[in-house]
């Protein structure tokens, strides 16, 4: 996904969708091996955090997934366990502090949207 990387204005449209959700169930996927201990937390925010990071900061992204909480638990899981991470950092720098304010507004229980593909 080079365009949410360096498009800073990408909003997802269409079959894009896809490639977002893709990328989100691999963070799934490392929530449950974090959840399992066979990955550690600081280990997975070494790797991957900036991209975790990146898909929250992107509004549209980040909006769709506040509708439609519910559907991603597990992804919910892991921004809550890599924000506590963060948390932990001194000083917290601004990409930081919007990421974690960001994650402490998502509720794995919301069900508003009713085509979660956005196609």
């Amino acid at each position: 996904m080079p365009r949410l990387i360096n498009d800073k204005d990408f909003t997802p449209v269409g079959p894009e969708w896809v490639d977002v959700w893709r990328l989100m169930g691999a963070f799934e996927r490392m929530s449950i091996m974090v959840e399992d201990k066979m990955l550690d937390v600081g280990l997975v925010d070494r790797l991957y955090g900036i991209q975790l990071i990146t898909l929250l900061a992107n509004d549209a992204i980040y909006e769709r997934l506040k509708a439609s909480g519910a559907e991603w638990q597990d992804f919910i899981d892991l921004c809550f366990r890599i924000a506590d991470a963060r948390k932990r950092y001194n000083p917290i720098i601004p990409r930081d502090a919007h990421f974690i304010e960001r994650v402490q507004l998502l509720n794995k229980t919301t069900r508003n949207t009713s085509n979660n593909w956005g196609l």
